[in-house]
């Protein structure tokens, strides 16, 4: 996705400069580089060492980790990220459920990830199957994942290919 397009959609998560934001599955940060704002801290979670090692810059706090199992304080977090990764995730209801425990009260989640009807979605849908990965998550069953952990969200269709989830922990 152009970094362009990502910038734009990123300005609806709304963040301010007293925001403490995780970008989980940030890998290389590449995301904390067209951050719209200047957040409190911001922290990239990935479970590859590799990856992070190449995100490690001034103001970032890169941690090794599983989104399954994250180690990060209870009520800690103010914007959770969450781009291209979840289709990756084995147990997607773990993931959703730590995602609520680091999350504070009103707290928000910005999901973003291809979706598995459209002709892209299907191939990259049969790709993550083949590399033993779960596959592409529908996005009214990720909706519901949330909603049922106490979230209120939507989804929005950003491409024919891509969909976004916007939901904040009541």
């Amino acid at each position: 996705m152009k970094r362009i397009k990502l910038n734009k959609l990123l300005k609806e998560i709304i963040l301010s400069k007293n925001d403490i934001v995780i970008d989980l599955g940030g890998g290389k940060g590449i995301i904390s580089k067209i951050l719209p704002v200047d957040v409190k801290k911001l922290i990239i979670l990935d479970i590859s060492r590799k990856k992070l090692k190449s995100a490690k810059r001034k103001k970032i706090h890169v941690i090794q980790g599983d989104i399954c199992s994250l180690p990060i304080k209870k009520d800690s977090i103010d914007k959770v990220l969450c781009i291209n990764v979840l289709h990756h995730v084995k147990d997607l209801k773990a993931a959703v459920e730590e995602i609520r425990r680091i999350l504070k009260k009103g707290g928000t989640i910005f999901v973003l990830d291809f979706h598995r009807k459209s002709l892209m979605g299907r191939m990259i849908n049969l790709y993550e199957k083949t590399m033993f990965n779960p596959g592409l998550i529908d996005p009214q069953h990720l909706q519901k994942l949330f909603k049922n952990k106490g979230f209120k969200g939507k989804i929005k269709m950003i491409s024919n290919h891509r969909y976004l989830y916007l939901g904040k922990k009541n």
